[in-house]
């Protein structure tokens, strides 16, 4: 019996040594897990935040500077709004089509 005491040892040391190798790699595995989804929790948190796609304004040093600037920007928006119209009657013309 003592002799298969000793056979026992080298095999339930492998078996150790696999278990923590698999271990450590669980490990190693879910740790890099948590680090990307905390990457992915700072991206949405940004995509969510509305004051991070706010434009900065620019300050001017003179009043017809800034009714330029607000002139211009004023152009943009009601551009965009015409092209997001036209969008949508185009949508709702190819809808009715279809």
């Amino acid at each position: 019996m003592y002799v298969k005491m000793i056979e026992l040892r080298p095999l339930q040391q492998g078996m150790r040594d696999r278990v923590l190798a698999r271990y450590n790699e669980s490990r190693q595995a879910y740790s890099k897990l948590v680090a990307k989804s905390r990457g992915d929790y700072l991206y949405e948190h940004q995509l969510v935040d509305r004051d991070f796609y706010k434009r900065a304004r620019v300050f001017t040093t003179s009043k017809k500077e800034a009714r330029t600037i607000e002139r211009f920007e004023q152009q943009m928006k009601n551009g965009q709004e015409i092209r997001r119209g036209a969008r949508r009657k185009e949508f709702l013309k190819e809808v009715l089509e279809h």
